[in-house]
Order: C-alpha cells, then sequence, then structure tokens
C-alpha cells in the first residue's frame, strides 16, 4: 500500500468488520420492527422513503444536505447530490451515463440571506430598478422554454418592453379585444357552473366545487383554448387529448416551477416533472401556430418527425396566434412566449383547493 495509510487489514478481519457493522445497520429496530406508520406518522415514514427521482439515484444524504443548508447548494449540485465523490470523477461517471449536462460541477457559494421589504417605498425601489435586482426565476423559466424564456423574466428593459408589446399586440389587436374576452370569461364561468353542479337526492338545492370545478377550471379554458389551442375532454368534446384537470395540473407544475422553485430538496423532481408537462405543451403550441399560420411551417418542424396539421378546423386561438406569426419571429420564441403567457395567466388567478 502507498501514501499515509499505516494500517492495513487483510481480507478475512476486513470482512468480519465490514460484515458486523452491515448487520448492525441492517438488524436495528429502527430499520426493522419500529420502522412502521404508526411510529414515524404517515408523513414521517413517508418522508424516509428513497426517491429514485431525486438526482443522485435514490441516496439520501443529499436530502440532509439540502434541508439543513438550503443556501448553499443548488438544486443540482454534483458536491450535495454526489458528496462522497470528487465532481471531477463524478462529472466522468455521469458522462458516461449521458446525463452530465443535467449537473453543476462549479463549486457552490453560499446564497446571501433574503432581506424582507416592508414599505411601499422599498418595493417600489427594487421594482424599479432592474440593473441591480434581477428576477430568481429567469433561469427555471429559460429550462422550460429551450433557453428562450418570457418578458416577465427579462431585466434588460429594451428586450422586455419589445417582447411584451409583440405578445400585447397579438392578444389585444383592436379596442373590442378586452370586452370580447370579458364577455367570454362571463359565459364560460356561467357554462361551467350549469355543467358542474350536481344535486343530492332528498336534499333540496344545487351545489357546486366553486373554486375546484369552475374557478380554477374557467383559467384553463383560458389558457387552453385561447392561447394553446390544447384540446380538452369535456362532455361536448369526449374526444379531447386531455381532461381539464391534467391540463391544469401541468399548468400548476409550471408555475411552481418557475415561481415557486425556492427548496433544492424538491428542485431536481420539480424541474424534471415540469420539463415533461413544457415538452407536451410547448408541442401543442408549435402544432398550433402552424394550423394558424401554415406560412410558417417551413422549417419548423425539421427535427421533430412528422405531424399531422389539421387546416379545416378553426380553433378558438388561431387569432392570437395569428397575429403573434405577423411578427416573423422564430418559432422558438413564439411558443415560449405563448408558454409563458399561458401559466402565468391561468395558475396565478386559480385558488388552492
Amino acid at each position: 500500500m502507498k501514501g499515509p495509510l499505516l494500517i492495513v487489514l487483510r481480507f478475512t478481519m476486513t470482512r468480519a468488520i465490514l460484515g458486523d457493522a452491515i448487520a448492525l445497520v441492517r438488524g436495528d429496530r429502527f430499520y426493522t420492527t419500529d420502522y412502521t406508520p404508526y411510529n414515524l406518522t404517515s408523513w414521517g415514514y413517508q418522508d424516509c422513503a428513497r426517491d429514485p427521482n431525486n438526482g443522485a439515484f435514490g441516496a439520501a444524504l443529499p436530502k440532509l444536505l439540502f434541508r439543513h443548508l438550503p443556501r448553499h447548494y443548488p438544486a443540482n449540485s454534483a458536491y450535495a447530490l454526489f458528496p462522497f465523490f470528487i465532481p471531477s470523477e463524478t462529472q466522468k461517471n455521469l458522462t458516461k451515463l449521458k446525463v452530465a449536462d443535467q449537473y453543476d460541477f462549479t463549486r457552490p457559494k453560499p446564497q446571501p440571506l433574503p432581506k424582507v421589504l416592508s414599505t411601499l417605498t422599498g418595493i417600489r425601489n427594487v421594482f424599479n430598478d432592474s440593473t441591480r435586482f434581477k428576477v430568481i426565476y429567469g433561469p427555471d423559466m429559460r429550462l422550460l422554454t429551450k433557453g428562450y424564456g418570457f418578458f416577465l423574466v427579462f431585466d434588460d428593459e429594451e428586450t422586455h418592453a419589445a417582447d411584451k408589446a409583440i405578445l400585447m399586440h397579438a392578444l389585444f389587436p383592436d379596442t373590442s379585444a378586452l370586452a370580447n374576452y370579458t364577455a367570454w370569461y362571463k359565459q364560460k364561468t356561467l357554462d361551467l357552473i350549469k355543467e358542474k353542479s350536481i344535486t343530492y337526492d332528498g336534499v333540496p338545492g344545487t351545489y357546486v366545487d366553486i373554486v375546484k370545478d369552475v374557478i380554477n377550471l374557467v383559467s384553463v379554458h383560458w389558457a387552453a383554448d385561447k392561447l394553446c389551442g390544447i384540446s380538452l375532454k369535456t362532455k361536448n368534446n369526449p374526444s379531447g387529448t386531455f381532461t381539464e384537470q391534467e391540463v391544469n395540473d401541468m399548468f400548476s407544475l409550471l408555475f411552481t416551477c418557475v415561481f415557486e422553485n425556492i427548496a433544492p430538496e424538491h428542485g431536481w423532481a420539480l424541474r424534471s416533472g415540469a420539463l415533461q408537462a413544457s415538452d407536451i405543451i410547448n408541442n401543442i403550441i408549435e402544432q398550433s401556430i402552424n394550423e394558424a399560420a401554415p406560412q410558417n411551417i417551413v422549417g419548423s418542424l425539421l427535427g421533430f418527425g412528422e405531424k399531422v396539421i389539421d387546416l379545416g378546423k378553426e380553433k378558438e386561438c388561431y387569432a392570437f396566434l395569428r397575429k403573434l406569426a405577423e411578427s416573423k419571429r422564430p418559432m422558438k420564441d413564439m411558443v415560449a412566449s405563448v408558454i409563458g403567457l399561458a401559466v402565468g395567466s391561468s395558475v396565478n388567478y386559480s385558488q388552492g383547493e
């Protein structure tokens, strides 16, 4: 043996020591007879369960590092996810598995303690100074929009204003647009109240879950029907692609990933789920743009395989998407703007159930 190691045990003794240590751990009552929901509570039992989707292949130590040192490690930090390996070796191993691009191998630095603004003047000063105070949700928004982002995450005032102007012009092309949207919201609310209302045998009156089945679903229909072109599965459209609740869950997941992703302990799983949802919605939006403005099809489908474009049926979102396509922006940028607007204008107005 080379190096500073002075005590070297032979095979038999080493195996006996390790075997004894493993037996003590595996036979510990806290991991066997006492490891029950009754002793740990259902929450504690679930909290101790192995999570193979935590970025560390189910390891438990990263959870402790993220939970007790939340300012010190990003959610994808190789230093926290693989603490017993040096980052260079970790990078080699993850490169072999073709997942190294999902991890951060830079040495982490503790984030400063947040300061609470309790005055209107302080809040106004921070919002009006984008050069010193940057948005914190930019990286997650760019992750879900294939690197582009959304005008809400642009700190550069000129870029922010230009992107917002294009989107607002497409959404409100004339003075009647706002009144039309208001009438649409009113009618959709009434339709959902009528559709979701139920009665109980022997009980007078009609009942409806106003939050789950009306308030939240109005926002879902707004984003799906008027912006993205997602085919919802309803009583009037039983052949739709997704149910209203499925789309609500996808938008909620995207919103949480972008605006509420503050706990690194859950960051990896949250981003993984949000990426899957964003891929689905991004592809639907892209196809809707191609259907609304066929002149933009050229070059936009390369690398995505064969897609079926339905040019016969007019969707509610086509007018908005045609106006957006008139900007001649790259397809990726238009898709990013639509998904950003859909997430921000739907989940923001829904309520907890």
